[in-house]
Parts: structure tokens; sequence; C-alpha cells
């Protein structure tokens, strides 16, 4: 039974990543490039706002996915900056 729930639940946060993924994905690509970060890292940026999101899906609001997503980037974007300037 409970891993019936957790194979339930995974296919759902699946589901709702895909979804998040490809409505927002080229929003985030651009987000990420105009907050600064080099472009030969905004994919790997890019990579590392989805990585997180997935690990985080519980957290974000129905509705509240593009605020979420833009945080996650506005923070990673900083990390990327700070360290092309370390280089």
């Amino acid at each position: 039974m409970v891993s019936e729930l957790s194979t339930a639940q995974a296919q759902v946060d699946d589901a709702r990543l895909q979804q998040l993924f490809t409505e927002h994905y080229a929003w985030v690509w651009r987000t990420v490039r105009r907050l600064g970060v080099l472009e030969s890292a905004v994919d790997d940026v890019v990579q590392q706002v989805y990585i997180t999101v997935n690990r985080q899906l519980d957290r974000i609001r129905p509705g509240a996915e593009r605020a979420y997503l833009f945080g996650v980037a506005q923070r990673l974007a900083a990390n990327a900056r700070r360290g092309a300037r370390r280089k």
C-alpha cells in the first residue's frame, strides 16, 4: 500500500516537473541570461534550477510556480556570477 502511494506521488511529481519544464524553460533560460550569467554557463544554471525545483516540488504552491522558479534562478544566477568573478 505504501509503495503504491509513493509510486503514485512520484508519477504526479514527474508530471508536474515535466509541465514546469515545458511551460517555463525558455523563460527561465532568458531570465538567467538577463540576470548576468555568462552565455556559456546559462545551460548549466538552468539545469541547476530544475534540479533544485525537482527536490522542492512539494514547497511550490499551485499558481506560484513562475515566482518560485524566478527565486531559484535569481539565487543560482548570483552564485554563478560570483563564481565567474573568482575565475
